[in-house]
C-alpha cells in the first residue's frame, strides 16, 4: 500500500513537473506573439506622427527583452562572441576606439543570437558593428551610426530597432540585412520631443558604469 501511494506521488511529481514546463512555454510564446503584434502598431503610428495611439501599444511592450536565442547560446558561440568583445578596447581616455556596450538578438530569425557592439573614439564617432555566426565561424556584417542611440529588439521580425535623442530631439530607425549588407531605414523623428518616447523592447547593453566602461561578459560565460 505504501509502495502504492510512493508511485502515485512519483507520477503526480512528474506530471505536474511537465504541466509547469508546457506553462512556461505557452507563457513566453504568448508574449513574443503580444510583443511582435505591439511593436508593429508602435513603429505604424510613430511614422504617422500619431505618437500618443504609439505610446499606447509601447506601454503594452516587454520593458526589456532576453531572447530565447540567447538563453540558448551554445558555448563554441559564447566563446567566438567573448574573443570579439574583449578586442575592442575599453578605456575611453586614450582618444581611441573604446566600447561602451554590446548587445545580443536574432537579426535574421535563424534561432541564432548575432553580436552588436557599440564602440567609437567618442560619441560623435559610434557606431553599431554587427557580426554573425555562419557556418562554424564569425563574419563581420558591417556597421552603423550610433550616436546617442541604444539597440531596441525588433521581436517576430528580422532585423533590430535603433531609438536615439538628444537635445529633445529623437529619432527611430529599423535595420536589416539585405544581400548581406545592412540597410537603415527610417521610421520617424521629431523635435521638441517632451518627454522622450521612451521606448521599451530594450536589450541589454551589457556596460557597467563605475567611474569608466566595463563589460559585463555574464551571457557569454
Amino acid at each position: 500500500m505504501k509502495k502504492s501511494i510512493r508511485i502515485l506521488a512519483a507520477v503526480v511529481a512528474v506530471i505536474l513537473f511537465f504541466n509547469g514546463l508546457a506553462n512556461n512555454v505557452n507563457v513566453f510564446a504568448a508574449s513574443v506573439s503580444s510583443d511582435t503584434k505591439n511593436i508593429e502598431k508602435v513603429l505604424k503610428y510613430y511614422k504617422k506622427g500619431q505618437y500618443k495611439k504609439a505610446q499606447k501599444y509601447n506601454k503594452k511592450l516587454s520593458k526589456i527583452v532576453k531572447e530565447k536565442c540567447v538563453k540558448k547560446m551554445p558555448a563554441k558561440i559564447k566563446k567566438a562572441y567573448r574573443k570579439i568583445v574583449k578586442s575592442y578596447n575599453t578605456d575611453n581616455s586614450l582618444g581611441k576606439k573604446y566600447i561602451s556596450g554590446y548587445y545580443l538578438t536574432d537579426i535574421d530569425n535563424d534561432s541564432v543570437a548575432e553580436l552588436i557592439v557599440r564602440a567609437g573614439s567618442s560619441e560623435a564617432e559610434a557606431r553599431f558593428y554587427v557580426y554573425d555566426w555562419k557556418k562554424g565561424k564569425i563574419k563581420k556584417i558591417g556597421s552603423v551610426e550610433a550616436l546617442h542611440s541604444e539597440v531596441y529588439a525588433y521581436i517576430g521580425h528580422k532585423g533590430f530597432i535603433i531609438y536615439g535623442g538628444l537635445q529633445q530631439s529623437e529619432w527611430i530607425k529599423t535595420v536589416t540585412i539585405k544581400n548581406g549588407k545592412l540597410k537603415v531605414k527610417k521610421v520617424g523623428e521629431r523635435d521638441n520631443a517632451n518627454p522622450y518616447f521612451s521606448l521599451r523592447c530594450g536589450l541589454a547593453d551589457h556596460a557597467l558604469y563605475t567611474g569608466g566602461y566595463r563589460i559585463d561578459y555574464s551571457d557569454l560565460l
